[in-house]
């Protein structure tokens, strides 16, 4: 007669009520015979943080990886009360910038869930001496530019003058993106900024702006119009000429579909002529290269 089988013992499930400190509750199924590391995988998913950024607090005590989920369970009828927290336990300050950067880019894939510690952590960041750092942290940021605050915006203007001009042009692509989900604080600042395009030296930076101008509010358009010829009339790039030549013929097209009076009509003709290459200094030197 072959050996006797004998079926595998079921696994027996607990309920595992997971809250946050703001009062927010998850409900939970885990195994009993599971470990802490495991029950923290199953929570990635509801609260959108990674597993390494994660605290629970069960009773009074701070659970590891490697404990038993069992070692806590009193009553397996009943659900166990875990607390969750934000903490990346020293990791953003690594003295390794590679292991700084692979938890920046942890964060990165789940900053779109709008947690405001992780939001945080990138604002934080993106005044980090390191390039690589602010510039993760600005990217991210631009993740979640519908979002901004106040506070978001303190650290997003800071950066459009920084130093590293690719960390500038994120910014302005960031600011971009909070002015076009309607913010009105970042659609003023951008209007400045557009204003002030003539002071830029860098041709990525004064293209970047050049390409955010149209997303601002119609309203606007002739403030931006009028900053657009400028740079037009004042830069010797090609590129920057051309991209403003084209966003001053893409806003007066907008307008004109709006005007509402001859004299409206008549600035909008006059901007679409910009458009259509009547800028003669502009051909005259296209034709002499």
């Amino acid at each position: 007669m072959g050996a006797a089988t004998t079926s595998p013992m079921p696994q027996i499930q607990i309920s595992v009520a997971l809250l946050e400190l703001n009062g927010k509750q998850y409900d939970l199924e885990v195994r009993l015979g599971g470990t802490v590391a495991e029950l923290k995988r199953m929570a990635r998913p509801v609260l959108q943080v990674p597993v390494q950024f994660q605290q629970l607090i069960i009773g009074e005590a701070v659970v590891h990886d490697d404990e038993p989920i069992s070692k806590y369970v009193t009553d397996a009828a009943k659900p166990l009360l875990v607390t969750f927290y934000f903490s990346d336990g020293g990791l953003l300050a690594h003295e390794s910038l590679a292991a700084r950067c692979a938890a920046i880019d942890d964060l990165t894939k789940v900053v779109h869930g709008g947690r405001r510690q992780i939001i945080e952590v990138f604002i934080t960041l993106s005044a980090d001496e390191n390039e690589v750092c602010r510039h993760a942290a600005v990217s991210a940021l631009a993740r979640v530019a519908h979002l901004a605050d106040e506070r978001f915006l303190e650290a997003i203007v800071a950066r459009l003058l920084d130093s590293n001009k690719l960390i500038a042009v994120t910014a302005v692509q960031t600011l971009a993106k909070a002015a076009e989900s309607g913010n009105e604080e970042a659609r003023a600042t951008l209007l400045e900024f557009v204003e002030c395009i003539e002071d830029q030296e860098d041709m990525m930076l004064q293209l970047a702006i050049i390409e955010a101008c149209v997303k601002l509010p119609q309203a606007h358009g002739r403030r931006i119009v009028r900053s657009l010829c400028g740079i037009f009339h004042s830069s010797r790039n090609t590129r920057v000429r051309c991209a403003a030549k084209h966003a001053a013929a893409e806003l007066a097209k907008r307008n004109r579909g709006r005007s509402s009076s001859r004299s409206d009509a008549q600035r909008c003709d006059r901007a679409c002529d910009f458009e259509a290459g009547q800028a003669c200094d502009f051909e005259a030197e296209q034709a002499a290269q």
